[in-house]
């Protein structure tokens, strides 16, 4: 190992342990060119591979949940998943503060059924409270105001596929999407984001299903 290697070796140990001293956070999959909202360039670590966001230090976990309708009616593809109260996926605190953005790296969902054909669907994040609220089974096509306010990187959605890797009659199914990270701004006096569930496969559901999905966040600001 050559003095140059060496040398490199310690002057990224110290740089990490200064980052860390600042209550810096790294951010995952940040590339040389192009690295998230909240970092830059000059802030990549020594491999230039990952990059050190200016976050104070909040994570959190933000969580939202809606039992859907009290029937089995298989889902129509490409429609809404809904219940009675709530109906829409509130996630509280999902930004450190009023009006602050959040990089979420990691997204959990987890239903209270698993059959043999699971859920598919998609998420889509707001910074407000959707407008027009789509019905459980109903045609999912959000109203132009709502799909102004869409967040989380992405006017897409956010695909998912639940699973389950338990044996034969275990109660639940799941999943974790993480890989990509998303950036999510808050509305001016809000710390809250919103979400409704597309379904976008033949889903026959279980009466009264429970659909849970967490926002696991860093706060930039």
């Amino acid at each position: 190992m050559t003095i140059r290697v060496v040398l490199a070796l310690l002057c990224a140990v110290l740089w990490a342990s200064a980052a860390g001293a600042q209550g810096l956070q790294r951010v995952p999959n940040c590339g040389d060119g192009q690295p998230p909202p909240g970092t830059s360039v000059g802030t990549q670590d020594m491999t230039g591979r990952e990059c050190v966001s200016s976050a104070t230090g909040y994570a959190f976990t933000a969580s939202g949940a809606i039992t859907r309708s009290s029937n089995t009616t298989t889902y129509t593809q490409n429609t809404g998943w809904n219940g009675t109260s709530p109906t829409v996926f509130t996630f509280a605190n999902a930004c450190q503060s009023a009006g602050g953005a959040s990089l979420i790296p990691q997204i959990s969902l987890r239903s209270s059924a698993n059959p043999t054909l699971k859920l598919n669907g998609i998420l889509w994040l707001f910074n407000v409270t959707p407008g027009t609220v789509i019905a459980d089974n109903a045609t999912f096509n959000i109203a132009a105001a709502d799909f102004a306010n869409l967040t989380g990187g992405t006017t897409a959605g956010i695909s998912f596929s639940l699973t389950s890797l338990q044996a034969s009659g275990a109660a639940n199914s799941g999943t974790s999407l993480a890989g990509t990270t998303y950036y999510a701004q808050c509305a001016t006096g809000s710390s809250s984001l919103f979400g409704m569930v597309e379904v976008t496969n033949l889903y026959a559901p279980a009466s009264g299903e429970v659909l849970t999905i967490q926002l696991n966040v860093v706060g930039l600001r």
